[in-house]
């Protein structure tokens, strides 16, 4: 039993490997590849082979190892094994080669898996590689010292023109890389071979020479003078038939510009044009039209232009004085021109043209602010002066209303007045009682007290003082004494008896008696100024009208007045208040 289950197993077992077996041999069978397009190349050329893949299975197995090996030229046994499609040069999957040679080549791929093998042709066409064709004049003749252009156009079958490069050989020692035209100036006048090299993208070159002979210019041709200074003048100026010269001016917005040509009487009229910017101008050098202004320039030809404009923009314009190059033709009367030129700019140099209009119009704006403020200030000081002037004559007025009304009352009622004076000077008058100021303070008995003003010896009638002083006064019941002519009067104290002097304090024991002291003496007068008088209005019809005092000093009025009882005037009146 035992041996019929190991029997049983062995088989199961031998029957998996086989079918293990059967499965990656059906798997090898699938292996397939592709090569890629047939090509065409050059001699000396690398050929891109970048299109092989293996296109079964798919996806890759990953636990396999594919390798791939390229024979380039299937006519050719390489290692003699009597098979030509196995000579590998290559074993990566994208590769180039480069063959020497022209004619027809067959590639093959070969790929192995370890287990099949798979390969894939293609045929690879290989030609010579043509250089380019070079199309240029045989022979230039050009002026010394002048710029010559020089033009020229290569062909090549192979690529487009933009990829060719391009090489100058002037013969003086000067190269160029530069697609043409190309522009030179020879500064010797002899015969110049210039060599020029085309190179296509496949390294095939060709090479023309031309030859150059340069001679001293009898006239202009193509020449182009800078404007320097905003001006430029020059006389007798002669271009060759078909010729012209042009002048470069740097013109600035808004500025003025004025065009001169003329023309010598034995010479061909010419034609003026004016051109906005670079590119139209170098398309009417190189021989292509050009655009040019046509409200500016005079394509007619004639013998005297006079050109007039402002210019709209900071550009360079270029002003053309064209002998049959362009403009003129058959009908040009030909040989050389001589012209007399003057170009200027007339506001060149003028700071303010060139000041941009909204700063301008900041400036005018500024001003007017500034100068309405100025007027508003100056208004409002003159408002202020005039109330000044209002204030001071209603207080003008105010100041006469009261001394009008004042001396109305005192000529209305002048008893009350005097009255009220009496009164008073009765209470100044009365002395004080002894004891009541020190005798140091007083000066002596019946002194003043400190700080007080003079008296007089004790009893008599008070003196005046000057001016701003106490007063002053006269005998009792004397007249009053007057001051100087134009000043207030000075009085006396009312008649009557003197005041009795009150009886001194007793004491216990008599204090010792003091020595007499001398009398003060009475302040000196002293005459002040008589103040100015103003008019006083007529107030009254049995009174005289007031006398007018010129004075320097302040204002005052005088007139008659009655008789006073006391001797005090306003100004005691105003100190005792």
């Amino acid at each position: 039993m035992m041996r019929k289950r190991h029997l049983i197993c062995l088989l199961i077992l031998v029957i998996g490997l086989a079918i293990i077996v059967a499965a990656e041999v059906a798997a090898a069978d699938e292996l397939e590849i592709f090569a890629g397009q047939d090509k065409n190349g050059r001699v000396n050329v690398a050929v891109d082979f970048a299109d092989a893949r293996i296109t079964k299975p798919n996806p890759l197995d990953p636990e396999r190892t594919y390798t791939f090996s390229w024979d380039f030229d299937g006519a050719t046994d390489s290692n003699l094994d009597g098979d030509k499609t196995n000579d590998a040069q290559s074993y990566e999957q994208f590769t180039t080669w480069t063959y020497t040679k022209p004619g027809k080549f067959l590639v093959t791929l070969t790929v192995t898996d370890g287990f099949n093998k798979a390969t894939s042709t293609l045929t690879v066409n290989i030609r010579e590689n043509t250089p380019p064709e070079i199309f240029v004049n045989e022979t230039e003749q050009v002026y010394k010292e002048v710029e010559h252009i020089f033009y020229a156009d290569a062909v090549d079958d192979n690529a487009q023109p933009h990829l060719l490069r391009w090489h100058w050989e002037f013969g003086d020692g000067v190269t160029a890389d530069d697609p043409p035209p190309v522009a030179h100036t020879f500064l010797a006048a002899r015969v110049y071979e210039v060599k020029v090299r085309v190179t296509d993208p496949e390294n095939a070159m060709a090479e023309e020479t031309i030859l150059v002979n340069v001679v001293e210019k009898p006239g202009e041709m193509a020449t182009l003078y800078q404007v320097n200074g905003g001006k430029i003048s020059q006389k007798g100026k002669q271009i060759r038939e078909d010729g012209y010269i042009v002048y470069k001016l740097p013109i600035r917005a808004r500025h003025d510009v004025e065009i001169k040509v003329d023309v010598g009487d034995t010479s061909p009229p010419v034609a003026v044009l004016v051109f906005d910017n670079e590119d139209a101008f170098l398309d009417y050098e190189v021989g292509v039209g050009g655009t040019w202004n046509g409200d500016l320039s005079r394509e007619s030809l004639d013998y005297e232009h006079k050109i007039s404009f402002k210019s709209d923009e900071d550009t360079d314009m270029y002003v053309v004085v064209d002998n049959g190059y362009q403009v003129g033709g058959f009908g040009s009367l030909g040989g050389m021109a001589t012209v007399d030129v003057d170009i200027k700019d007339v506001d060149y140099g003028k700071w303010y043209v060139d000041i941009p209009p909204f700063v301008i119009y900041v400036i005018i704006a500024a001003v007017v602010v500034v100068f309405g403020i100025f007027l508003f200030m100056r208004v409002m000081e003159m408002q202020a002066e005039r109330q000044q002037r209002v204030a001071a004559l209603q207080h003008t007025k105010v100041q006469k209303d009261v001394a009008v009304s004042s001396l109305r009352s005192f000529l209305d009622n002048p008893e009350a007045v005097t009255v009220q004076e009496s009164e008073r000077a009765k209470y100044q008058a009365r002395p004080p009682p002894p004891g009541a100021f020190p005798a140091a303070a007083r000066g002596g008995p019946g002194g003043p007290p400190p700080g007080g003003r003079p008296m007089g010896p004790p009893g008599g009638p008070p003196q005046r003082g000057p001016p701003g002083g106490p007063p002053q006064r006269g005998p009792p019941g004397g007249p009053p004494q007057r001051g100087p002519p134009g000043g207030p009067p000075q009085r006396g104290p009312p008649p009557g008896p003197a005041p009795e002097e009150a009886p001194a304090a007793e004491t216990e024991e008599a204090p010792a008696e003091e020595p007499a002291q001398e009398e003060p003496e009475a302040p000196e007068v002293i005459e002040a100024p008589a103040p100015p008088v103003v008019d006083a209005p007529d107030v009254g019809k049995d009174f005289a009208a007031p006398e007018i005092v010129e004075s320097q000093g302040p204002v005052y009025m005088t007139t008659e007045q009655p008789k006073r009882i006391s001797g005090f005037d306003s100004e005691e009146e105003s100190e005792e208040e």
